[in-house]
């Protein structure tokens, strides 16, 4: 039920109550201060007082909320509370930025890309330059507790794209630092990064596109956190590079991907394989090589290949992992690989030069030949 006082304070109770009606009203509120003809609720504060049961973001929800916000000239501005969350919300008026600062929030389910005037970015739609701010002390979602979050987005209505212009994670195991923008492209066969010879597309699409950088200390523990167990043993590195996707940031998945990764990783182990991602790191893994190739390396694969160094690049292509440099330096052999991996089918097509580390000759050889530079044809052409 909703209740409006002669002192001009909204309150808003009930059981269940969306995020995108509340939305609405707030905006709508926030708009009458702008009217001409309302020039004496203009200079009157308003407060609106929202306390529900369950509050909805698509299919997120936040138990127990409550929000006091204080409207006037300059904007607006409150504290929520929840279960789930707890933050101070400012809108100010004169540069339309949305500051959203949380000391804790939980999003236990992935959003959806389904159109939402809270959560979705319309693209072509965009009516007014807009600004998001994102700061949370303790986020956390469906794979934990990931620690620290800053994100800061904007539109630009002109160019029809959404800038993100800062992302970063802070967590125990990781750091994570991206960029990049969402648009409308309107001749997607001019994009090379995501449809290269695909010359059929020529409609206009919404595109994602973002450079990244993670940085990790223990990589196996990430793995676990994002529902990949089991995959490495500890490791340290570094994964870099710029991807592409047809569609909003929420669409994102390995098989309609685009673009290029760098990897670098240091002192692990591959343990095993799994479908999925894991076909991904399997690209690495001597064991499923092993068997692949029908070699018999006997007890010395038998408990994972353990690894001092893996570098190299990786091309991601509608579903496809494409290598021509990568190098696995390890304690019982040096691998050189190049070819693809198809990560949704059971199908793949690598060369592989393996190099048993039998005397120190061979493993100072495998540290000489560990530079990305260097192909496999132009090494094996040398001998």
């Amino acid at each position: 039920q909703r209740k409006i006082k002669d002192n001009n304070i909204v309150t808003i109770s009930t059981d269940n109550l969306s995020l995108d009606k509340l939305y609405d009203f707030v905006k709508t509120q926030k708009e009458l201060f702008t009217t001409s003809g309302n020039t004496k609720l203009s200079n009157i504060s308003a407060m609106i007082d929202v306390t529900s049961k369950r509050l909805v973001w698509q299919n997120n929800e936040f138990r127990n909320f409550k929000g006091l916000f204080f409207m006037g000239l300059d904007g607006l501005s409150g504290d929520v509370k929840a279960d789930q969350a707890s933050g101070k919300v400012t809108w100010y008026r004169d540069t339309e930025t949305i500051d959203l600062d949380f000391a804790r929030l939980e999003l236990k389910r992935i959003l959806s890309a389904k159109k939402s005037s809270s959560s979705n970015i319309p693209g072509n739609d965009i009516g007014i330059p807009i600004t998001l701010k994102l700061k949370v002390d303790e986020f956390t979602n469906k794979f934990g507790k990931l620690g620290k979050i800053k994100l800061t987005i904007s539109s630009e209505p002109e160019l029809k794209t959404w800038f993100v212009r800062d992302l970063s994670m802070f967590s125990d195991d990781f750091q994570l630092f991206a960029s990049g923008f969402w648009k409308i492209v309107e001749d997607p066969k001019s994009y090379p990064l995501l449809y290269g010879e695909r010359t059929e597309v020529g409609e206009t699409l919404k595109l994602t596109e973002i450079n990244f950088r993670l940085e990790t200390d223990n990589i196996q523990a990430l793995m676990d956190k994002v529902g990949y167990p089991g995959l490495f043993g500890q490791a340290e590195g570094i994964l870099s590079g710029q991807l592409a996707w047809e569609g909003n940031p929420l669409n994102f998945n390995l098989e309609n991907m685009y673009g290029d990764v760098y990897v670098d990783i240091l002192d692990g182990k591959f343990i095993r394989a799994e479908p999925g991602l894991g076909r991904l790191i399997g690209l690495f893994n001597l064991q499923s090589l092993s068997k692949r190739l029908k070699l018999d390396f006997g007890d010395v694969f038998s408990e994972g290949f353990s690894f001092d160094r893996v570098r190299g690049d990786i091309k991601l292509g509608g579903g496809v992992a494409q290598t021509s440099n990568l190098r696995v330096l390890g304690t019982q052999a040096t691998v050189f690989l190049e070819g693809f991996i198809d990560l949704g089918e059971e199908k793949q097509d690598l060369r592989v030069l393996v190099l048993p580390n039998f005397n120190a000759g061979l493993a100072s050889l495998g540290y000489v030949l560990v530079n990305p530079a260097v192909g496999l044809g132009s090494f094996l052409a040398q001998y």
